[in-house]
């Protein structure tokens, strides 16, 4: 996905801006560099100094020595990146590196965005066990840094489950009924928590009981950010089709579809509009 094709793929979905997020160092288990798929930091920057009005930046790091951290998220920081993401590195949530890492962008301001893996050894992401216990642990330990969760593992917990999943289930997008599980309970308690609805994990969570995707949708309709997450046009999840949809069909409102699709993201990431449209969407 070049960025004139990601410009062309936007214009014909209606989508104002892209987030870039780049790549830092490996892919968990694999040793693959993510930069054999994904753009590094760098890169992310010159495309966005290119087309300031379509498209922001994230940046992305290794967990390193605290002090190295700050020195490079303050750089990138400064020139231009809004926030940390996706944080890929597959280490135990509340592994020391990782805390340093949330301690930095705590500090300076940048919300952070976390794949998750079900345990160690096991593809990429930060690691918890089922029920999010080391999420949560975080979530209070650093209540001022927004921490926006992504993937297929982070969205398993949307609904309860089996008692002992295994990280094949977790790391799934399981179907029917949804019997509202531990994401409810972390969303209500701690308003610093934010959802990233893009890829198979976020989509399939709401359109697997449309029901409750509308009920938790209007919830945290303040929490709730759309996104793509896609290298090429095969990869597009359902979720823009789904949220027209419900808006047209008067199933959710006007507020809470502009809100999920556009504006929570230009608030939490202090994004000036491309375009000052008040009455237009």
């Amino acid at each position: 996905m070049t960025a004139k094709r990601r410009l062309a793929l936007n214009g014909a979905l209606g989508i104002e801006r892209s987030v870039i997020l780049p790549a830092a160092g490996y892919m968990g288990i694999t040793k693959q560099p993510f930069t054999a798929a994904v753009i590094g930091n760098a890169a992310a920057r010159r495309v966005c100094l290119r087309s300031p009005e379509a498209f922001s930046w994230f940046c992305n790091v290794c967990p390193a020595g605290s002090e190295q951290i700050g020195q490079l998220l303050r750089r990138y920081r400064d020139q231009g990146a809004c926030g940390v993401g996706e944080f890929a590195s597959q280490l135990p949530f509340d592994h020391s590196q990782v805390e340093s890492v949330l301690a930095w962008c705590r500090e300076l301001g940048l919300p952070f965005l976390f794949h998750m893996s079900p345990e160690e050894n096991w593809g990429y992401g930060v690691v918890d066990r089922p029920g999010l216990p080391l999420l949560e642990k975080e979530l209070q330990k650093f209540p001022e840094l927004q921490l926006i969760g992504h993937s297929k593992v982070f969205w398993y917990e949307i609904s309860k489950g089996t008692e002992h999943p295994s990280p094949a289930l977790r790391n799934s997008c399981p179907v029917g009924a949804v019997r509202e599980g531990r994401l409810a309970d972390l969303f209500r308690a701690f308003p610093n928590l934010w959802g990233d609805l893009s890829a198979a994990g976020g989509s399939n969570a709401l359109l697997r009981d449309e029901d409750y995707g509308l009920s938790f949708l209007k919830e945290f309709q303040d929490r709730l950010l759309f996104g793509t997450d896609v290298l090429d046009e095969a990869g597009l999840s359902p979720l823009g089709g789904w949220l027209d949809r419900m808006y047209l069909q008067g199933k959710i409102t006007e507020t809470v579809y502009r809100k999920v699709c556009r504006d929570n993201a230009l608030r939490l990431l202090k994004i000036g509009p491309a375009r000052e449209r008040a009455a237009e969407f």
